[in-house]
């Protein structure tokens, strides 16, 4: 490798873009999804396009650590992280450095650095010499929601954490879908019971409606295609959360803009089911790298007896795969609908990395150990509770009462 060098940089956001504080006519754009789509694991969550939307709309104010490491002009690795409030004990915060995309109300998954492929360990040994004589304007590194199957994910977390104080806790399940071959190939992996369930929902949908599956995936197609995410998403809550999801202003706002951004590049995907031109249903995600990165659904409650949602999910994996999509990530979670059809899963962690020997570990371990304490004690009360209140009185149950 030659010319080898690493930029530790801060950035600022002017007019809802980032640029660099040295250089604020420089855009990283370019080479930055050259590089993700080079990577070793591409992900959809680390395009400069979520990055720097998530930037603009939750991180403005915040001072940000977007490591580059350069080989002569080509750039070959970025960590992009944050300084910001970590609760390592409830209503206690440290400041830390966490990667972008961590935090408030949106929750992207696989987040790590991106390294080219060919490139790791040159990667690995320059981000662990910047760590190693960095300033000390942070205490830790809270790296959350990692996929620790990802090499280079994995060997920075061992790499940051040798011989110094860390801890790794593993979080959600984040189950997938591998495709080989057509729609009837997928359906005939799956067992007779989950086989007969799907002809039976899709059996009493369109016998009692006209069926449709609408993608919207052009940019002219996003503020409609919001508006009914927005109006199905409002009849699945049916007012019990106003502040919830698309319901939010910043949170519908975030994602209408990173889907007129995803749309441009050909990658949005918006499908929005019908029953007799009403929409029921919706599936939010987007297609990169052969593979569909599913964020969101939800379904019109009125209609739940004729299961649109499970009508609309075989829906559109039968569409992906007429596209020819090679793998249906469901991200995050590890709801019946998912596991009973998904072909394998990951798991997401978390790793704490405490910089100095002082008493923050030692406290961080005491607020974890209390958190566990009082959450199996409050269990046990409530299990304590319902069999007091179950248990019959005064003969009350009994035949002869």
């Amino acid at each position: 490798m030659t010319n080898r060098c690493v930029s530790h940089s801060s950035y600022t956001m002017n007019d809802g873009a980032m640029f660099h504080e040295s250089n604020r006519d420089s855009d990283l754009a370019p080479q930055w999804d050259e590089l993700i789509l080079d990577s070793m694991h591409p992900n959809v969550f680390l395009t400069w396009d979520w990055v720097s939307i998530w930037v603009k709309w939750f991180a403005s104010q915040k001072k940000l650590r977007i490591i580059q490491v350069w080989d002569g002009s080509q750039l070959i690795g970025i960590l992009p992280l944050y300084l910001g409030p970590v609760e390592l004990f409830p209503g206690i915060s440290v400041e830390g450095l966490k990667f972008i995309g961590d935090g408030d109300v949106v929750f992207p998954d696989f987040l790590g650095p991106i390294i080219r492929k060919g490139c790791l360990d040159s990667v690995l040994s320059c981000l662990q010499d910047v760590f190693a004589s960095d300033n000390k304007d942070y205490r830790f590194l809270r790296l959350a929601d990692m996929d620790l199957a990802s090499e280079g994910t994995r060997c920075l977390v061992d790499g940051l954490s040798r011989g110094i104080r860390s801890e790794t806790i593993p979080g959600d399940v984040c189950p997938y879908i591998e495709f080989s071959g057509n729609y009837e190939s997928f359906l005939a992996s799956l067992n007779s019971k989950r086989r007969s369930s799907i002809k039976s929902n899709d059996k009493k949908a369109f016998s009692n409606f006209h069926v449709r599956l609408e993608c919207y995936q052009t940019l002219d197609k996003v503020d409609e295609a919001f508006e009914l995410i927005i109006q199905i998403f409002s009849k699945a809550t049916r007012g019990q959360d106003k502040v919830k999801g698309f319901l939010r202003k910043d949170y519908a706002g975030f994602h209408k803009e990173v889907a007129r951004a995803f749309a441009r590049k050909g990658w949005l995907r918006i499908y929005i089911l019908h029953y007799n031109d009403i929409p029921v249903a919706y599936l939010y995600g987007y297609v990169f790298n052969k593979a569909f990165w599913f964020y969101q659904t939800s379904y019109d409650l009125a209609y739940k007896e004729y299961t649109p949602g499970a009508v609309a999910l075989q829906q559109v994996i039968k569409s992906l795969i007429d596209e020819g999509a090679e793998k249906f990530d469901f991200l995050r979670g590890d709801e019946a609908y998912k596991l009973k059809i998904c072909t394998g899963h990951k798991q997401l962690t978390t790793a704490y990395i405490f910089r100095d020997k002082s008493s923050l570990y030692s406290f961080y371990k005491w607020g974890r150990n209390m958190k566990h304490f009082l959450s199996s004690t409050k269990k046990i009360l409530m299990e304590k509770t319902e069999r007091l209140l179950s248990r019959p009185v005064d003969g009350a149950g009994s035949p002869e009462a």
